[in-house]
């Protein structure tokens, strides 16, 4: 696998782990207020915490491409922990980390962009 291949591949995960963290955020939202019931929010964050972990496992194979960065795991460790709390405050506070964590990740994919 190229590293353009990759990075187009990361990318593309990045693309749809913010559509779940989209959802998820809808679906807290919803919850918060009492407009939906507490299933939808398990069941979104349970899509989310399994595409997240398919993410990590691809990323952390090829993290070669990025150098070498001792905290990027424990950071993935401390996301998908986060997803596990049922607490709605940390909920939030996990899902715009996440959402930060990403676009950081995408400045150094856009770094790696052939021709850039």
């Amino acid at each position: 696998m190229t590293a353009a291949t990759i990075v187009t591949d990361l990318q593309a995960q990045h693309a749809r782990l913010r559509a779940l963290l989209a959802h998820c955020e809808a679906a807290l939202d919803l919850a918060e207020t009492g407009r939906a019931d507490a299933a939808e929010l398990a069941r979104a964050v349970g899509a989310l915490r399994a595409a997240l972990a398919d993410h990590h496992a691809f990323e952390e194979a090829h993290l070669d491409l990025f150098g070498p960065d001792h905290d990027h795991r424990a950071h993935h460790a401390s996301l998908g922990a986060g997803l596990d709390d049922p607490t709605v405050r940390l909920l939030a506070a996990v899902l715009r980390d996440l959402r930060d964590h990403l676009s950081h990740e995408d400045l150094l994919l856009d770094a790696l962009r052939p021709g850039t």
